[in-house]
């Protein structure tokens, strides 16, 4: 009924009606080439249609010319990319949209064009399609084309079903079941793993480089290739925080970036090809027990094995030269490690934290970082290159199995906190090339009893010697000219101490809280003395300052509660801050004219203080210099004073006298509270309107006179 109602429409030429009828068989046995003899009659007649069906016998010049040229593009941009599936892919596509657009055009089904059109289409579906997805899965890629096959087979099937339900023919029926068989292809394929399903990477010089994980599932090698392309690398942090047990690395392979296997918890052996190179902390904080290190290795990088606590093992090959910063740091389960002939250098804490007892360095290193066996606390015996000078800062802080410490001849410099907290070190052996000392080198620890400081050195570093708790016995040669900061600080048990003959400067602090030093002698060559040096040395009963001194330091006294015999250099001008609070057994003072200045809280709490003499060119008296001193009755004359500080003479309940003047620049608040036998006598008409309102709180009454309160 359909072709009966097309016939009714083209009347117009009788040539092209019998055309027709024998192209679809109506009244007539189907027969394309007599169609085809009268349509070309209808043609010659001029006759629009037959003109259009007789161009159909041939190839359509214009689709041959597009899909040839866009061919030999995609074939050129896949050789140039690597993506060979994309020529397949792209050219499969274009193939089969031409094809399916003229699977109408080429009626002839005879003709030539039509055998051509219908098995381009089948090639295109069947072949060449699939063949883009299935190149990819060998190259180790798959996700991509599949994507896009799936998005062609969805629209093939589209068209086939939409073409036959407007033509009714079964052609169509074909082109639905390639749309089909594309979907199943797609799921079936989609399922197979390969590695693009498994790792993340991207494309890098000479290769493809790993860069992640996109599976949960366990992995026990990396593929040589993905993408037709050499895996040449693993990423920074690729498979960080991962659950790798077992991993075998291909000779493709040829570096492993910095952290790539940082804090794996799963990891338990790997396998590295000959020719790799391993970069930063690979393997650190893993679980890591057991690894082979390439042959050709030059370095072991900085950090590369820290944390891994399970590493038992580990042989350095002979190639290294370098060991880098913290590479064996908290590797507590390798006890003992051999380093080669011909390591030059090792780096910054190589070897903290292990549990190792001894080391042997070979003499072919030059260079060492600081820390290299801090807290590695069981090591007993270690061996230094000879061809150092200095032991490194806190080569050996924190051991806790040294108790007698040599140090080698070839040392002529010890760095700083070297032995700090060596906690069982008794004593230590220093030889006259020894030059250099540095800060704290042997600051805490605190059974070292026992030391004789070399006749080459000069200066005492701050804190040498802090909190040597059990030291009793050192000696200081006369070479020594100055003693820094702390040196001496909390020696708890030191009793005496024989200072160089030559001796120019003691620093702040060197023998605060020494609670049972009682005998010091300060040699009179001395010219500085740092603040704090006697704090809280409740032992010390009698010292004399040496005469070059002019300046009593801050705190120098502070706490020392039983310093009961004190002789002043004739020279000194000042006393600071605190210099002898809280002392129980001064009786007597008497400063020296050339005395101006005494500092806040100079004689604070001198509860066994009955007299003091001033002198006569003292000037400034500190707030809270003289307070609380519940047993002093007498003082010189304050008129030349210039200011009296705040509360300056509070508390002085047995003080009976005192002379001011009315010259005074300032007399601060509460200066004189407490004092209740005090007579005053001010010389002068007046009370200066700069003095303290409150200076005088008990209301003395002032007549400039004697008063009494």
């Amino acid at each position: 009924m359909y072709l009966f109602e097309k016939i009714d429409k083209i009347k117009d030429n009788e040539n092209y009606i019998k055309g027709f009828k024998y192209e679809y068989g109506v009244d007539v046995p189907r027969d394309y080439q007599t169609a085809l003899k009268y349509y070309k009659i209808a043609a010659s007649e001029g006759h629009k249609l037959s003109k259009d069906k007789v161009k159909c016998e041939h190839l359509d010049r214009k689709s041959v010319l597009f899909n040839s040229v866009f061919f030999v593009l995609v074939l050129l941009y896949s050789l140039y990319y690597n993506h060979l599936w994309f020529t397949f892919l792209a050219s499969g596509t274009a193939f089969t949209f031409t094809s399916v657009i003229h699977l109408k055009r080429y009626w002839i089904r005879t003709g030539y064009a039509f055998i051509v059109n219908i098995i381009t289409f089948f090639v295109s579906v069947l072949v060449i399609l699939p063949l883009s997805s299935i190149l990819p899965y060998l190259y180790g890629i798959s996700t991509l084309p599949l994507t896009l096959l799936a998005i062609i087979g969805f629209f093939v099937f589209i068209v086939g079903i939409i073409l036959y339900f407007s033509e009714k023919e079964f052609k169509y029926i074909l082109v639905i079941l390639a749309g089909v068989i594309h979907l199943i292809i797609v799921i079936v394929v989609f399922n197979i793993r390969t590695p693009d399903t498994k790792f993340l990477f991207k494309e890098v010089d000479g290769g493809v480089e790993i860069t992640g994980l996109k599976t949960t599932q366990q992995i026990t090698e990396i593929p040589r290739k993905i993408n037709n392309r050499p895996v040449v690398s693993i990423g920074s942090y690729a498979f960080a925080n991962s659950q790798i047990e077992t991993l075998t690395i291909p000779d493709s392979v040829l570096t492993i970036k910095p952290y790539a296997f940082y804090n794996n918890n799963k990891l338990i052996s790997i396998e590295l090809p000959e020719n790799i190179k391993l970069s930063e902390g690979v393997f650190a904080l893993t679980t890591l027990e057991k690894v082979t290190l390439p042959n050709n290795m030059i370095e072991i990088p900085d950090y590369l094995f820290f944390g891994s606590i399970n590493l038992r093992e580990i042989q350095i090959p002979n190639s290294v030269k370098k060991i880098g910063t913290s590479a064996f740091m908290y590797t507590f389960s390798i006890e003992e490690i051999n380093l080669p002939n011909g390591v030059t250098t090792i780096g910054d804490k190589a070897f903290s934290q292990m549990n190792i007892k001894s080391f042997i360095m070979p003499d072919t290193v030059v260079e060492m970082g600081t820390g290299v066996f801090k807290n590695t606390i069981y090591l007993e015996d270690v061996h230094l290159s000879t061809n150092l000078k200095e032991i490194p800062d806190e080569t050996f802080y924190g051991n806790q199995s040294i108790n007698h410490y040599v140090v080698p001849r070839h040392i002529t410099s010890i760095g700083e906190r070297v032995l700090e907290k060596a906690s069982n070190l008794q004593t230590i052996e220093l030889h006259d090339g020894i030059t250099t000392i540095k800060s704290q080198a042997f600051c805490d620890a605190i059974k070292l009893n026992h030391v004789t400081i070399p006749d080459s050195m000069t200066h005492l570093s701050d804190g040498l010697f802090r909190n040597n708790q059990s030291l009793t016995d050192i000696h200081i040669p006369n070479s020594v000219k100055t003693i820094g900061n702390q040196v001496f600080m909390d020696n708890v048990n030191l009793v005496s101490i024989d200072l160089p003959d030559q001796l120019e400067r003691l620093g702040a602090s060197v023998f605060e809280n020494d609670i049972n030093l009682t005998n010091i002698q300060l040699p009179d060559t001395l010219t500085h003395i740092g603040g704090r040096t006697f704090y809280n040395n409740k032992s010390l009963t009698k010292i004399v300052i040496p005469n070059q001194i002019k300046i009593i330091p801050d705190d120098l006294f502070n706490q020392a509660i039983y310093l009961s015999d004190i002789t002043l250099p004739n020279q000194i001008e000042s006393i600071g801050k605190n210099a002898f609070r809280d002392n129980q057994k001064l009786t007597h003072l008497i400063l020296p004219d050339t005395v101006h200045t005494i500092g806040d809280g100079a004689f604070y709490n001198n509860t066994s203080l009955v007299s003091v003499d001033l002198g006569t060119g003292i000037k400034s008296i500190g707030s809270l210099a003289f307070y609380n001193n519940n047993h002093l009755e007498s003082i010189s004359s304050l008129k030349n004073v210039t200011h009296i500080g705040d509360m300056a003479f509070s508390l002085n309940i047995k003080l009976k006298q005192i002379e001011l003047s009315s010259t005074i620049d300032f007399v601060g608040y509460y200066s004189f509270f407490g004092c209740k036998e005090l007579e005053i006598t001010i010389i002068g008409d007046t009370i200066p309107n700069s003095w303290s309102p409150l200076w005088n709180p008990d209301n003395c009454q002032i007549d400039f006179s004697r008063l009494k309160c």
